[in-house]
């Protein structure tokens, strides 16, 4: 069974990962190839034809499989795109057209952005810059602050 950490660790050390790429929306497919036994299974959201719900099937079927890391290649190096499959599950990103250090920082931002914003989310899932968290009238829970 390959985890996120495990796939995120084998990368780092610079050692050998074999993937699969799919480009269609069929997820029962897309688990039969993450129970092959691959590090991992991309999802690609450039030139594949599948949206955001097919993103999130197919990040599930990838789990299901119980064998490899989901990974997504976003369509742009924008901060929308790469939050949109960090949210939808993604263990890890591919960010097209990066070829020198500027052109990655883009990626590094949305990355930090996301995570200084799930900093400040509150409790009870909303976000919350200083004002204290109230959650909507029409739901009965209480905010558990």
């Amino acid at each position: 069974m390959s985890t996120a950490s495990d796939f995120a660790r084998t990368i780092r050390r610079r050692e050998r990962a074999v993937g699969y790429w799919i480009t269609l929306d069929a997820p029962p497919a897309t688990e039969r190839s993450a129970r092959l036994g691959y590090d991992y299974v991309c999802l690609d959201a450039q030139h594949g034809l599948f949206g955001y719900q097919g993103m999130m099937t197919g990040l599930l079927a990838i789990d299901a499989g119980q064998t490899s890391a989901g990974l997504v290649r976003v369509e742009a190096n924008d901060i929308t795109p790469i939050g949109k499959a960090l949210d939808a599950g993604a263990a890890g990103i591919i960010v097209p057209l990066v070829d020198t250090a500027e052109d990655a920082a883009p990626a590094g931002r949305a990355r930090s952005t996301r995570r200084t914003a799930a900093a400040r989310t509150d409790p009870c899932g909303r976000a919350c810059a200083s004002a204290p968290c109230r959650p909507p009238r029409t739901t009965r829970r209480s905010c558990p602050r």
